[in-house]
């Protein structure tokens, strides 16, 4: 049986790593305590192979640092990468304009954010905002 919201669910976590990854280097507890700011809870033993996936098909590079006398990986979005996000971005803002016609705007620096309709009609200004590395990981990653 297929289980859309599962599948749904891991294009936009696919996605979402390579944003992040865009915006800086990024790490696997970094990633699960962003996520979870979205109210989604990833394990590691889905994360982490999804990172190695995306790693063996060139979207992104990792590079170990040692960091509080322990190993973390992190992990860059390559050319590849980058290439296929925008790609994937523009198929997902086809498809939401579709789904949910009006809610759509292009701001004037990159990319395109969705916003609710106010009730008079007018559309603040959004900015993007990515995240880098920054939030410590407690217990180090083992992969």
């Amino acid at each position: 049986m297929i289980d859309l919201e599962r599948d749904l669910f891991s294009g936009f976590i696919k996605l979402h790593i390579l944003f992040h990854a865009g915006q800086g280097p990024v790490y696997g507890i970094q990633l699960m305590e962003e996520l979870s700011r979205h109210g989604y809870s990833v394990s590691p033993g889905t994360l982490y192979p999804t990172l190695h996936q995306l790693a063996a098909a060139g979207y992104l590079v990792q590079e170990s640092c040692l960091v509080e006398g322990r190993v973390r990986k992190y992990y860059r979005l390559t050319p590849r990468g980058r290439e296929a996000l925008a790609a994937s971005r523009a198929r997902v803002r086809e498809l939401v304009a579709e789904l949910f016609p009006g809610h759509l705007k292009e701001p004037a620096h990159k990319g395109t954010a969705l916003v609710p309709p106010s009730s008079d009609g007018a559309q603040p200004d959004l900015e993007e905002q990515g995240s880098g590395p920054g939030n410590e990981d407690q217990e180090g990653e083992t992969v």
